[in-house]
């Protein structure tokens, strides 16, 4: 299995506030509507034109707000269809892994 792995900086007070609001269950706009709100999306592409395989792979690590407080949803997509997805997480900082057509896609936010 052949593992390709993306690093995403982020500015660490907005990173520490939005990990403070998951922790507390609280909304980083107290106005959020009751579907929520998608607050930031980081994305990621893997390969480059012409790269065996690799062409048209993303993630998009999608930052939400609701009413019980921020969430991430993070999904693998292949030539903008989505193929996988993890659980909702709480946690922002770190790895997201995925495993797809045996490959491993790893985003690093730090």
């Amino acid at each position: 299995m052949k593992t390709l792995t993306k690093k995403i900086k982020v500015n660490k007070k907005w990173a520490k506030e939005v990990q403070k609001h998951m922790d507390e269950n609280k909304p980083l706009d107290e106005n959020v509507s009751t579907n929520g709100n998608l607050e930031k999306c980081l994305s990621a592409h893997f390969g480059t034109p012409g790269e065996l395989n690799q062409e048209g792979m993303d993630v998009d690590i999608n930052i939400y707000d609701s009413p019980d407080g921020p969430w991430i949803d993070a999904i693998l997509f292949e030539n903008s269809c989505e193929v996988t997805m993890l659980a909702p997480q709480y946690i922002l900082l770190g790895k997201y892994p995925f495993e797809y057509d045996g490959n491993k896609y790893v985003v690093i936010i730090n």
